[in-house]
């Protein structure tokens, strides 16, 4: 079947299709998943997509759709992607497992560890690497040593782990690129786009059917046998509230989990680094090319200095900022109306470029012998922690009294920065002090001006997740370790919402891995049935 005849916009039409898997979502955790689904079977696999086939929906009404009522105004954390791709098409794009402390149990914190263990999501990791075209060399500062060329990055202390995400290509930061020629090439994979589901019908603890709606009076009814919620953690979480309050409590009647222990990361800038050299600086710091894969380093709490200290995680990454006439600035300018194919401003960038042409063949020549980012004198160094919120009940999502665009509820949201969070950022930034005061080669650090509970200054990192935790105890967790909903036995959860706790990764690849084990049980499931 070829690309357009396997997607179709839902607009004006009214529909009913039966389906043997429908998947909510079609970002990152949504595709792999249908992806996965499809390829290993016959299964009818349907997904449904809120937002266009093409690109991220900025129209006023389908923004509104991520509109949060937020009584305190100041959550930052909902940029959700509604389109093909999701919020791959936002996504930094850094690659990185969950270290093994992330998943365990922290009892100084009273804080469950994760009912699966870190081999349970491992197992995936080289084909993930393999699908985002990354290397499979470890992340790992110490396994490999091309990493650390000089050994030049501070390691007189235990209190850090220094590791290294993966970038893929640009190009392989969206999803539905990276899958393109699965996409194509399935007969039984068909997506929906501009159907955003509002009604789940449940009979006997199975989700029947959902129908999705948009605003062009279109509506699409898919009844399924079995359903993957996909759709990141709030909408996921939305769908799930609905679900229950549409449906005489059938999850909140055995679970007061629901909507529960929301959290995010939080993060600030606490310093700028001044270079002793820029030498030694960009050879240990830059992100490089290891194996033809980009690395970024990123440095976090060890599980000792957390149990020592009884805080959550923490990590922090260095961020170059260059001057807006400087080279490096001018370059990526005149690259970015060169794809835009802005004539005009592509000819403005070059005139202004030519003055640089020393510098810039310095950084080139940089990057042509040492396979490294370059970061000139004249850029500034930002270094920036962010932390794992500790997770609590109070901290929530519910279904608010406003209601969005397609007049369904929106979700109401209670996030509260606690004392447990502000012990965690203090703790992360005295254990870079303490690092940076044993081995000040690289350079010092200008700390910043913080008002005194430095948590109230940081913002959130759009990593939500939590609402919907996993756990073995159907009244303590809404999810069992297989991603299946406890209450409703036909609907599995692959989403950021599942984290018991979220630790200190970007975590896009912990739910790629989600969403493939998610598929693989689901699977499972229909070749026992049959």
């Amino acid at each position: 079947m070829t690309r357009s005849a396997s997607r179709h916009s839902l607009g004006s039409r009214r529909e009913h299709v039966h389906a043997d898997v429908c998947v909510i979502g079609a970002g990152i955790a949504g595709l792999t998943a249908a992806v996965r689904i499809a390829a290993h079977s016959r299964l009818r696999v349907v997904v449904l997509e809120s937002g266009t086939a093409t690109a991220l929906d900025h129209e006023a009404a389908m923004v509104e759709l991520d509109t949060v009522d937020d009584p305190t105004g100041r959550y930052q954390g909902i940029a959700r992607g509604r389109g093909i791709g999701g919020t791959s098409a936002k996504w930094a794009g850094k690659l990185l497992p969950l270290s093994p402390g992330d998943m365990a149990a922290r009892p100084y914190l009273d804080l469950p560890g994760w009912p699966i263990t870190p081999n349970d999501l491992s197992r995936y990791t080289r084909e993930i690497e393999a699908m985002m075209g990354v290397d499979n060399s470890p992340y790992e500062h110490d396994q490999d040593p091309d990493l650390n060329p000089g050994r030049l990055l501070p390691t007189g202390m235990s209190d850090i782990a220094w590791r290294w995400p993966k970038r893929p290509t640009k190009a392989n930061h969206r999803i539905d690129h990276v899958l393109r020629h699965e996409l194509e090439r399935l007969n039984n994979l068909e997506i929906w786009t501009d159907a955003t589901v509002g009604r789940l019908e449940i009979a006997e603890g199975r989700l029947t059917e959902v129908s999705a709606t948009n605003h062009r009076g279109g509506e699409l009814t898919v009844a399924a046998t079995m359903f993957v919620i996909a759709a990141g953690t709030l909408e996921s979480t939305r769908l799930l509230l609905l679900a229950d309050a549409q449906n005489e409590g059938c999850i909140s009647r055995t679970t007061d989990s629901l909507g529960r222990y929301f959290n995010d990361h939080f993060g600030v800038e606490v310093a700028v680094l001044r270079a002793a050299s820029m030498t030694p600086l960009n050879r240990a710091l830059a992100d490089r090319k290891v194996n033809r894969t980009v690395r970024h380093l990123h440095g976090e709490l060890s599980a000792g200095r957390q149990q020592a200290a009884r805080s959550a995680s923490a990590y922090f990454d260095f961020d170059a900022v260059f001057a807006e006439d400087s080279a490096t600035a001018r370059a990526r300018a005149m690259i970015a109306s060169l794809r835009a194919r802005d004539g005009a401003a592509m000819l403005r960038h070059s005139v202004r470029m030519m003055r640089k042409l020393p510098a810039l063949g310095r950084a080139l020549a940089w990057q042509a012998r040492h396979h490294q980012q370059f970061w000139s004198a004249d850029a500034v160094i930002n270094v920036k922690i962010w932390i794992e919120q500790r997770p609590i009940a109070a901290n929530r999502l519910t279904l608010g009294e406003r209601r969005d665009s397609l007049n369904m509820p929106m979700l109401h949201v209670d996030l509260e920065r606690t004392s447990d969070d502000e012990h965690t950022l203090q703790t992360a930034r005295q254990s870079l002090a303490d690092l940076w005061h044993t081995d000040p080669t690289l350079g010092s650090l200008d700390w910043s001006t913080l008002p005194e509970r430095a948590i109230d200054a940081a913002s959130e990192q759009a990593h939500p997740a939590g609402s919907l935790r996993m756990g073995h105890d159907p009244r303590t967790s809404v999810v069992g370790p297989t991603l299946r909903v406890h209450a409703i036995s036909n609907v599995q959860i692959a989403s950021a919402a599942v984290f018991p706790t979220s630790g200190s990764a970007n975590p896009t690849f912990t739910i790629m891995q989600l969403a493939m084990r998610a598929a693989d049980d689901l699977l499972s499931q229909f070749r026992i049935a049959s």
